[in-house]
């Protein structure tokens, strides 16, 4: 299926429904005066709405360590010197003005899925995560950068109905070669370019909606369509965040379940006492970021008796607003193909909502990281080929006019949050 063939048969199914500049971050010019403690590790949310990561936190090895050892233990091996903040650990009794601290905001199983054929489970989760630097004298979040977790794996016989919180831990905690979370989230927070102050603009994820089509499509697959939307929150935010090394407010759920994000941030250091442990406000964006989904759309061609050629096709909007003077600063879409082969006998059908969520996972990612790099910018603007075993990919942006793609992408960069002095 062709782009423009499915762009215009989002726009016709709605239109019948409707009927009937830049910079370079150096964090050596960001670096935080004094120390700043460490808080430690904790779940941002209740048991309900991270349940595995909650579970995981609370596990430990045959010898007693946890996930908070194994983290103090890679930020101890840190060249604080070098990084934006001099970062202190076990200070519980001699507090300093700054605190830091990891947060678990959003976990996703995307597969759980047991082969016959191979005798084997295999997995495909997430995990994003806020590292949250904050105030405890004027009681505010300084910045807050998030980062995305991927975990693959694959486990002997059938294993879907075991308890994920194990899975998670031993993912987590991984050193065979594979993502060590420990010793990447150590790394992740001394490459942060923290400040005291930014120039530039606050962000935020504020808006994810969608047409009367994506809520037909969504339909069709049994998607629940607002948690869906809020799946995408989180992937946009991180993506924003992660892509660009800038500062983000934190994503608030759209469902009114749940109270630990709106308005403020909940710090739940580890020694569970003292300044540390407290609730900040969080700032007011100064530019809200929306995203608006045309929909999705699957198109089956026989192969054989067992094998069927899927096509998956889907776009989205994103916008930028100027929240004080309403001004559009970026509207721009995005369009994705993807195609596969689905095997129902032996089990080799990964779930169709897990196929959106990574297709607009990689959208995502590259038309945020084009705001900031060029090759990635032009790469998408003419169209990325992605090609593996079992699938292929195409990636591209609907713009047609270069010119005007690179101005809305340049004026974006040029707001993004970056330390004074830069």
């Amino acid at each position: 299926m062709q782009r423009r063939a499915f762009l215009k048969k989002v726009a016709l199914s709605n239109l019948l429904i409707a009927f009937g500049g830049g910079f370079s971050c150096n964090q050596a010019l960001a670096r935080i005066p004094g120390t700043v403690t460490w808080g430690g590790v904790y779940p941002l949310g209740n048991k309900n709405s991270l349940p595995h990561v909650t579970g995981a936190l609370s596990l430990a090895t045959d010898e007693g360590i946890t996930f908070n050892n194994l983290m103090l233990s890679e930020l101890r091996e840190i060249n604080w010197s070098i990084a934006s903040v001099d970062l202190r650990t076990g200070l519980k009794r001699k507090l300093t003005r700054y605190g830091l601290v990891m947060a678990f905001a959003y976990e996703r199983v995307l597969t759980d899925l047991y082969s016959p054929k191979l005798d084997a489970t295999q997995f495909d989760l997430r995990l994003i995560a806020y590292t949250i630097l904050y105030d405890v004298e004027d009681r505010k979040v300084i910045a807050a950068f998030a980062n995305r977790y991927r975990f693959f794996d694959s486990r002997p016989g059938d294993t879907t109905s075991n308890d994920l919180a194990s899975l998670y831990f031993d993912l987590m905690i991984n050193d065979d070669g594979a993502l060590n979370l420990p010793k990447q989230a150590a790394k992740d927070i001394s490459d942060f370019p923290f400040a005291l102050k930014y120039r530039g603009k606050t962000f935020k994820v504020t808006n994810i909606t969608g047409s009367k089509f994506a809520e037909e499509g969504a339909s069709a697959l049994g998607m629940g369509l607002m948690p869906y939307y809020d799946d995408i929150g989180f992937v946009a935010t991180c993506a924003f965040s992660e892509k660009l090394l800038s500062p983000v407010i934190p994503y608030e759920k759209t469902r009114a379940l749940t109270t630990d994000l709106i308005g403020e941030m909940k710090i739940l250091a580890t020694d569970g006492e003292g300044p540390l442990n407290t609730s900040l406000p969080l700032p007011e964006p100064e530019v809200a970021i929306s995203i608006f989904h045309d929909g999705w759309d699957f198109k089956e061609k026989s192969l054989s008796e067992q094998r069927t050629q899927v096509t998956l096709a889907t776009s989205f909007t994103i916008s930028f607003t100027d929240q004080e003077s309403g001004t559009l600063l970026y509207k721009q879409g995005f369009f994705g193909q993807q195609d596969f082969v689905e095997i129902d006998s032996i089990g080799y059908k990964i779930s169709r909502g897990a196929r959106i969520y990574r297709m607009h996972e990689a959208l995502l990612d590259r038309a945020l990281l084009s705001i900031a790099d060029p090759a990635t910018r032009g790469a998408l603007f003419d169209g990325i080929n992605v090609k593996n075993e079992s699938e292929h990919t195409f990636l591209q942006a609907v713009e047609e006019d270069w010119d005007h793609f690179t101005a809305q992408n340049e004026t974006i960069y040029s707001l993004l949050p970056r330390a004074f002095g830069e």
